[in-house]
Formats: C-alpha cells, sequence, structure tokens
C-alpha cells in the first residue's frame, strides 16, 4: 500500500490507486493467464478473517503491509526522517575508533540459515535477502553475493560455504554486484535498492558504489557526489570496458542538502569519475512540485542494460514511478530517444476488456509502474521489459497488476507476452514489482527468457508457484520453474538471477530466503540446492530469551515469521508463517511463546515454537486479537510485553494501551489515547507490576503507577521530538528508568540526546548521551548484578555500556560484525546477552 503524499496531479488517481492496492477483494482482468480471486482460506490454507486484517499468506501481508512493514522497521531502527545523509553515520562509526572496547566476545548464534521455513506447499530452508550476484569468469566455484543489509560474501566451493567481506563496513544496503569482465578480481557493489516499499527509510545509506581491485579484500567508495542519496540501480560495461551505471530512488521525501538529480552516467576509468549523460529532468520529472513539502527526487532510472551490438537500454519512473518510459542510445548514450510500447498497452487493454489508469497533470499518462529490461547479448534485436500496471474496467473496478513485453527489431515496436502471468504483483499491489522484479535473457540464446518475483497461489491446496518462469521460445509460452514439488521449492520473493558464465544453463537465483541454484535451467522442472549454509544474514525484528534455558531463543524474522533455537545457535527451526514481530516467552510457562505477526494479529504457541500454523493461531486459524480495536493506530510490529510477576498478565499498544488477563484470550483497553501517532515501546516495572512506561513515535512518555488506572505525560522537557524505541526500567527500583531514542541529533539539533534517565518515576530526566556518538539507538537493558551493572544499548552503532559510576559509554563487546541491533535482550539469571540485528541474525554473550 503507497503512502499518501500530495504530489499535485497525481493526488487524485493515486488515492484511487490505494483504494485497489490494499489487497482482498479487488476482480481481477478476466484473462486466461490471470488467477483467479482468492476465497477466503479454509484452515488446511492457512486463515483470513473476514475483514481480512489477520493473514498467514504473504501475498496478503505483501500487499496490505509491506510498506507500513519497511517504514517502521527503519523508523525504530535508523530512522531517517529529516535532512541526512550517509555521511552521518560515517562520523557516528568513525568514532568508534576513539574507545576501546570492553566486555567480552560476541558469539554469532545464527541463523545460518533458518532449516526449514513454512510454506504451504513445505519447508524450505532460509537466510536473509539477497540481491545479485558476480561470477568468476575463471572458476564457476568462486561466487560473490550480494545481501541487502546483510553485506558482500563470496564463496570458493560453488555455495557450500561463504565468508562475510564486508564485517568492517558500516551498514550499507547492497542492491546489487557486478565483475568487471576485463578483470576479475575487480567488481563493483551498488549501493541503495530501488525499492518503492522500502527506500524511503533507509535512502541516506545510499551514495554511490564500492570498488574492490582485490577480489574483495579490500573496499573503496566512489561515485559518493554523483549517487548521493539515490539508489544505484544498474551497472553495465561495453565492449571497450567503459561503465554505465543508473540512479534513482522512488520515495526520499527529505533529502540531504545538493542531492544530485537521477541520471545514467559513463565512466571511462573503471569509476573514479563519471560523467552524466542523461537525467530525469530530460525525458520526465522526478520532482514532485513545491506544493508536495517534498524536497527530494522521487522515481529516476529503475534499471539499465545494454545488448550485444552495445545498445543502451534504460527504464525511467516519474514522480513515485506513476509513469514509467522506455528510453534507448545507439551512440554510447550520446543521445537518446523514447520507445513507443502503446500498440502492447492497447492489445493487453482489448483482450482483459480493462482500461488502463491514467495519471498526469493532463490525465493522459499511462500508469505503468516502472520496467525492468533485458537486452540479449546473442541477438542485439531482442529486448524485453516487464513491470506493474494499474487497471479500470467498464464497471470502475480498479487493481494492480504486472505485465512483460518483447520487441524483436531492437525497441522499434513492442508486444505483450501473454502467457507470463502475473508474476510480480503477486495479485498483491503493483509496488511489489519495484520491490521483486526478475527480467533476464540468457547470454547464449535469446529465445530463452527469464522472469522472477513473488508468486502465484493454487486456489485448491493455496501452494505457492511461480516465483521464477522460464521460456524457451522467446517469450511464446512459459514453464514454471518452482512447482510446489519436492526439490523445486523456492522462498519468494526473488531479487536477483545470475547465469553462470560458463554454462548458462547453471543459475542463481538470490531472494528473501537467501540464495537458491540450479545446475539444469532447462530440466521441467529445474531442481534447486539450497545454497545459504553460513549466512547469518536474517533480518531479526525482535527476539525472547527462555528464563532458565540458556539455549532456547525464539525470534520474529521479516518476511520469515519467527524461528527458534534449542541448543543455543547450532540449529534454528522455522515456525508460523508471514511476518514475526518481537518474540517473548512466558516467564511463569515458558512452553508458550509468543510474536505478533503484525499489527494487531497476536500468536501464540504452546510447544516452544514446534507445531503447524493451528498451533500459533488457534483452532480458528484467526489468532489471539479479541477485544484489540482494528481501527487504531496499530505499527505493523507493535510493542508489547509479559508481566514478570502475575501469571497471564500481559500489554500491548496502538495508540492506546491493552492488557490481557489470560495470555491474550481477551483484550480490554486501559487508557485514552497517548499519542496522534503511535506507541512504540512499552515496559513494565520489574519491581511493582502497577508501573508502566510507553514511549511513543512523536517523542513523548507516558507513566502509570496503579496499572493503567491513570495516565501522566511524563515527557521531558529537553526531550527531541524524535521516536522514544526503548524504555528500560531498573529491576530495583521502578521509579528508574531509561528512555533511547531513534534519529540522529542533526535532525533535531535544538533538542539533541539519545538516552535519558529519571529516578523519579518521570517527574524530572536528565541526558546521559555523553559521549554516545550521533546515531539511532533501538534497545536498551538495565543489570544490576554487581560484576556487570550498568544500563547497555543497541542501534546503528551496534552495543554500548555505560557502567554504573562511569562519565562515558564505551562500546561493549567484541567479534561482532558492524551491524544494525534491532533488539538487546537480557537474561540475568541465565547470564545470556542477546543482540538481534536487521541483516546478520542473532549474536550472544555468556555473562554468568
Amino acid at each position: 500500500m503507497k503512502p499518501v503524499f500530495p504530489l499535485l496531479a497525481f493526488a487524485t488517481l493515486v488515492l484511487a490507486a490505494l483504494a485497489c492496492s490494499a489487497g482482498g477483494d479487488e476482480i481481477l482482468p478476466p484473462i486466461e493467464t490471470l488467477e483467479p480471486e482468492q476465497p477466503t482460506p479454509t484452515p488446511e490454507g492457512g486463515g483470513v478473517d473476514a475483514d481480512g486484517f489477520f493473514s498467514l499468506n504473504l501475498t496478503e501481508s505483501d500487499a496490505q503491509g509491506l510498506e507500513e512493514r519497511a517504514s517502521e522497521i527503519y523508523q525504530r531502527l535508523v530512522n531517517a526522517g529529516g535532512e541526512v545523509d550517509r555521511g552521518a553515520l560515517l562520523a557516528a562509526y568513525a568514532e568508534l575508533a576513539n574507545y576501546e572496547r570492553v566486555g567480552g566476545e560476541w558469539r554469532a548464534a545464527g541463523p545460518a540459515p533458518i532449516d526449514a521455513i513454512n510454506m504451504p506447499q513445505g519447508k524450505v530452508p532460509g537466510s536473509g535477502r539477497v540481491n545479485g550476484f558476480a561470477i568468476d569468469l575463471r572458476s564457476s566455484d568462486v561466487v560473490y553475493a550480494a545481501a541487502s543489509v546483510g553485506g558482500l560474501w563470496k564463496t570458493e566451493d560453488g555455495g557450500q560455504t561463504w565468508r562475510s567481506l564486508t564485517d568492517d563496513q558500516v551498514p550499507l544496503i547492497y542492491g546489487g554486484i557486478v565483475m568487471d569482465p576485463g578483470d576479475p578480481d575487480t567488481l563493483y557493489a551498488l549501493l541503495g535498492e530501488f525499492d518503492g516499499q522500502l527506500s524511503s527509510d533507509y535512502g541516506f545509506l545510499a551514495n554511490g558504489i564500492m570498488r574492490t581491485r582485490d577480489a574483495g579484500e579490500t573496499w573503496e567508495l566512489i561515485g559518493a557526489e554523483e549517487f548521493n542519496a539515490a539508489s544505484v540501480t544498474a551497472l553495465v560495461f561495453d565492449g571497450e570496458g567503459n561503465l554505465y551505471a543508473a540512479s534513482g530512488q522512488t520515495a526520499v521525501y527529505s533529502a540531504p542538502p545538493g542531492q544530485p538529480e537521477f541520471g545514467v552516467f559513463k565512466s571511462t576509468d573503471s569509476g573514479d569519475t563519471w560523467e552524466r549523460l542523461i537525467s530525469c529532468s530530460d525525458f520526465g520529472n522526478c520532482l514532485p512540485g513545491e506544493e508536495s513539502g517534498v524536497t527530494a527526487y522521487l522515481g529516476g532510472f529503475m534499471d539499465l542494460d545494454i545488448s550485444g551490438d552495445g545498445t543502451l537500454y534504460a527504464a525511467l519512473c516519474n514522480v513515485e514511478c506513476y509513469g514509467a518510459h522506455l528510453l534507448r542510445s545507439r551512440d554510447g548514450g550520446a543521445s537518446w530517444e523514447e520507445l513507443d510500447v502503446s500498440a502492447a498497452l492497447q492489445v493487453w487493454e482489448q483482450e482483459n476488456e480493462v482500461s488502463l489508469q491514467l495519471i498526469g497533470a493532463d490525465n493522459d499518462v499511462p500508469y505503468i509502474e516502472g520496467f525492468e529490461i533485458a537486452a540479449s547479448q546473442s541477438d542485439p534485436n531482442v529486448v524485453m521489459a516487464g513491470g506493474g500496471l494499474y487497471w479500470v474496467d467498464q464497471d470502475e473496478n480498479e487493481g494492480p497488476w504486472s505485465w512483460v513485453i518483447r520487441s524483436t527489431d531492437g525497441g522499434d515496436t513492442w508486444e505483450w507476452l501473454p502467457e507470463v502471468g502475473d508474476y510480480c504483483s503477486g495479485g498483491g499491489s503493483s509496488p511489489q514489482c519495484t520491490y521483486d522484479n526478475i527480467v533476464e535473457i540468457d547470454p547464449t540464446d535469446a529465445n530463452v527468457m527469464y522472469v522472477g518475483g513473488s508468486f502465484s497461489e493454487d486456489q485448491d491446496t493455496f501452494a505457492w508457484y511461480g516465483v521464477v518462469r522460464r521460456s524457451a521460445d522467446g517469450g511464446e509460452t512459459w514453464a514454471d520453474m518452482t512447482p510446489p514439488e519436492e526439490g523445486s521449492l523456492m522462498h519468494p520473493d526473488a531479487h536477483g538471477l545470475a547465469f553462470d558464465p560458463n554454462d548458462p544453463n547453471v543459475a542463481w537465483v538470490g531472494g528473501d530466503g537467501g540464495i537458491y541454484r540450479t545446475s539444469d535451467a532447462s530440466a521441467d522442472p529445474p531442481q534447486w540446492e539450497s545454497l545459504s549454509e553460513g549466512l547469518n544474514t536474517l533480518l531479526f525484528i525482535g527476539i525472547g530469551l527462555h528464563p532458565t534455558d540458556p539455549n532456547y531463543i525464539l525470534g520474529g524474522l521479516q518476511d520469515n515469521a519467527n524461528a527458534f533455537t534449542e541448543d543455543g545457535g547450532q540449529t534454528w527451526h522455522g515456525a508460523s508463517q508471514g511476518d514475526g514481530g518481537d518474540a517473548a516467552v512466558d516467564p511463569f510457562q515458558p512452553d508458550i511463546v509468543f510474536s505478533f505477526q503484525y499489527q494487531n494479529s497476536l500468536s501464540r504457541n504452546e510447544s516452544g515454537g514446534h507445531g503447524d500454523g493451528q498451533a500459533w493461531f488457534g483452532q480458528d486459524w484467526q489468532g489471539y486479537s479479541e477485544g484489540l480495536e482494528g481501527g487504531d493506530n496499530w505499527l505493523f510490529y507493535p510493542p508489547y510485553v509479559l508481566d514478570p510477576n502475575t501469571e497471564g498478565v500481559m500489554y500491548v499498544a496502538s495508540n492506546f494501551v491493552y492488557q490481557s488477563e489470560d495470555r491474550g484470550d481477551s483484550w480490554y483497553v486501559i487508557s485514552d489515547a497517548l499519542t496522534e501517532g503511535a506507541i512504540q515501546s512499552i515496559a513494565i516495572a520489574p519491581g511493582d507490576s502497577n508501573v508502566l512506561y510507553v514511549g511513543t513515535t512523536d517523542g513523548y512518555v507516558w507513566t502509570t503507577t496503579d496499572g493503567g488506572g491513570s495516565w501522566e505525560d511524563v515527557t521531558g522537557a529537553s526531550f527531541p521530538l524524535r521516536n522514544v524505541t526503548h524504555i528500560a526500567v531498573d529491576p530495583d527500583d521502578p521509579q528508574t528508568a531509561y528512555a533511547a531514542f531513534g534519529g540522529f541529533d542533526v535532525q533535531t539539533p535544538d533538542a539533541p540526546g539519545h538516552v535519558f534517565v529519571t529516578s523519579d518515576g518521570g517527574a524530572n530526566w536528565d541526558d546521559i548521551t555523553l559521549n554516545l556518538p550521533d546515531a539511532p539507538l533501538s534497545s536498551a537493558v538495565v543489570d544490576v548484578r554487581p560484576d556487570y551493572a550498568g544500563v547497555y544499548v543497541g542501534g546503528a552503532l551496534g552495543v554500548w555500556v555505560l557502567q554504573e559510576g562511569a562519565d562515558e559509554w564505551l562500546p561493549f563487546g567484541t567479534g561482532m560484525p558492524f551491524t544494525i541491533v534491532s533488539d538487546l535482550e537480557l537474561n540475568p539469571e541465565t547470564g545470556i546477552l542477546a543482540a538481534a540485528t536487521y541483516g546478520r541474525s542473532v549474536w550472544v554473550m555468556e555473562m554468568p
């Protein structure tokens, strides 16, 4: 679902698109290749209530909440609102060198990968999102992988084992990796992801290209000025060794000062310098207009490719990708022309008996949401493109879809390929096609084509299929490469596909479940090998620790539901389905575990995580949400807490606070609305269950001392108006609490600060940020044991500690790579301090 911004003439039609992209009951175009409308699943297939409010189905989840999920992740972890670029984070990391670390050694506790992630058609191993590959021309055993927020990885044994190449780099977003065809030891890692679902919240992490000249051992940043606040969406080489790179970013609503316009660039010196060849303004507009209040370019060049004869093709998106253009240059980028795809669009409309939605100031721009492009290396006349569409029928029903078009004359004319079906929107929202969209042509055979993205769903069995599809006849017919059969299963969503240069029938696919390889892409169907062993790249939202067993950890993950380990991290088991939020273990009956799948959908398992979906979501498959109001301001991953003193009592917060006395079977509200935003953190005093604190997304703190009977605003006078990501209460003193904040001081220069403490129940707060570098925090814990006494915080700079009686913060622990800590949990009884990370799985320190 897209955010609503006043984008001038686009606004009315954007709102119309919003109405249809929320998933649920849209009607799809009546053509044979399209899937029928999804009925309400039976318990055997998952669970969706009548309002579509709860779902175990990834399609539904993505359609209704993928963007809200992504926005929340980066609001709670990084908070990129305001004029911030990656320089702020670089400056903060530079300060790490000024301090000696204290504490012990962090131990990687996995998952690397999860042994079996639940999908309706079966279970597959899974790691974190992988966006692209580079395969060594000299040896097929040497492969490089770009793992989104998980860093860059290398295998030298064909994927059996992997090692990280970027543990000492500031956390970055990697959209892909490209090898220099003339020098296989030189590689280029593309920073950022052109992603309508995510980029608005971490666009500031992108500012160039990372280059290595020694096969990944060392890296340097290039193109930082040209690509500041932009994703590098593609990089290609021509036959003379020149580089061409494209830039864009769909949704960075507040840009850093001096953000350059998006474009296509050329380098003749291996990336040391860049020349702009074309900009958004040459064929469209990536500025939303002064009246919108948006200060950034939105859209840009989604893809770039080069054919065997050196012809360049580029895909340009206008504001927010509401309109798209295909461009061509036959002279190395010196001049460009727009290609006409209207004939293919007209056929699509006629065959489906629908009309394409129109947008723009004159209501004359077809609503095509971006294109991925593939230009053939073996036949320069063959070009393919695919992306998202928005349609409306005669009864004013409307919705999103995806399509693929082909040209056999170098882009002069185009035809629609109907047999592909809906390959990337997944029947959900068209912006999905800027999230997972693969369009490729076999480098040795122009008739062999591939597309990939989300998936389709069998309406009888609810099994997922069609994550990747292949044509051997130039796009006339297509085969499912990922049917719901043993050995052919693949985790959606797919983001990158690469061919082995030594054997193009060997294909590698990267997606939200990690890395897959087939040695025979032409088989029907291919057999896929999961090759994520050693990739501790999972994207954790939160974790929970067992009250007495140091070997048990439960986690909630983006797109990979829940997972748990019973052996200290050697093996992780997949559990539940969909998105997993913060996780918790019942302190009285630790076989009972909890997770909020998203918004107000509580899941509960009474077997330590074991069992099928019904073991998590109850007999009616609806979860445990009775009494929770769906109309509240819910975060995608809402905060909740279990009472450590009273069995069965727990709390969850939207913009209201709710209490349950029966482990979530029923809920009732115990507060008024405490914010116009949402509550992001909730804490209960271990020493007094009547004392609770909550922190909000707009920088306020409230407390109750009578179990929710009355609430008091105790916001500190000097608090920054940034999100209160976590509150931790002293185990021995309910009046002493710590509030941790997200964001950067440069966003609130008149009210800086990252950590505040009160010793009188919130009546007064002291800023104890002290020497902490200016970077976002996500979590905090308090340890009162004499050997470890102090407050510990986690965030974009890892873990830091302010030891009792000290006057400076110190980096805590060694061995953990630079990564974003999303949650920090301490169990002083078992001596386990665990750090969940967004991109590098879980890390544990034993503190007996």
